[in-house]
């Protein structure tokens, strides 16, 4: 039996299959038809025609601080699209920092102490290395519980209320599939 090769890769807007040598795309996101300025959520092959008016083509909706331009605008630079026609991975990036200093925040103010309210920050691993420009925001300490991500040194500021540790703990091995079922548990 032969075996297949094949290959996934994301180009803006479209990810790529490559099964032997036949290339599957499926196109995700906003699209906007340049006719009607009908805008549809749209996963398969990339859309060809508005399927409201049947006139119109239909091209990538950007959101609008994506670096190709935003809205219907033309592209502004050479940058592969890295957004969903909604948000930029850069703004879903700055929720998600937001969102988990937020709940690092919650965490230390707990009435009920335990694990869960053992919020940490280091710039250095447990071993000592660093990563330059970035920190790492902690809820538990123990093995088992850790809930960890690196954050830019931007945010330091915003993480006073978590304990300043000189190294942080030994990590755990936690993967970020045990991050989300951890988090599930707060």
């Amino acid at each position: 039996m032969e075996k297949k090769r094949a290959s996934l890769g994301i180009n803006g807007h479209q990810l790529r299959i490559r099964i032997d040598m036949t290339f599957i795309n499926i196109a995700f996101g906003k699209w906007q038809c340049e006719n009607c300025k009908d805008i549809t959520e749209h996963i398969g092959d990339a859309p060809r025609q508005c399927l409201k008016c049947e006139t119109g083509t239909i091209e990538k909706h950007h959101a609008s601080k994506c670096c190709r331009g935003g809205g219907h605008a033309p592209m502004r630079c050479h940058c592969l699209c890295d957004c969903d026609g909604y948000h930029t991975f850069g703004e879903l990036y700055e929720h998600r920092i937001a969102l988990y200093i937020a709940l690092c925040k919650r965490q230390s103010k707990s009435q009920v102490q335990g694990w869960w309210s053992q919020v940490w920050r280091s710039k250095a691993h447990s071993d000592g290395t660093t990563y330059d420009g970035w920190f790492i925001l902690g809820i538990a300490k123990a093995k088992g519980y850790q809930i960890t991500y690196h954050l830019p040194m931007s945010e330091w500021e915003n993480t006073e209320f978590a304990e300043t540790l000189e190294t942080a703990p030994e990590w755990d091995k936690h993967t970020s599939a045990d991050v989300l079922e951890r988090i599930k548990t707060l």
